[in-house]
């Protein structure tokens, strides 16, 4: 969670959440991709996302892990 995604009362948007697992997504499509051609054996299209909110996620050090 960052600073910045929060609102006046500490709250994060559900939107973040997107741009999370988004930016979880690319930084593990890219570690893929230098093990080699994945993507020519499994290839890959994002249809949908749905996400079921179990519980806030709070600012914190260390960041959560995704």
């Amino acid at each position: 969670m960052r600073w910045g995604d929060m609102d006046a009362q500490g709250h994060l948007n559900n939107a973040a959440y997107l741009d999370y697992l988004q930016e979880a997504r690319v930084a593990f499509l890219s570690q893929v991709m230098e093990t080699g051609d994945f993507f020519a054996e499994y290839p890959c299209v994002l249809v949908s996302q749905t996400i079921d909110y179990l519980r806030p996620i709070l600012l914190r050090h260390p960041p959560y892990d995704v």
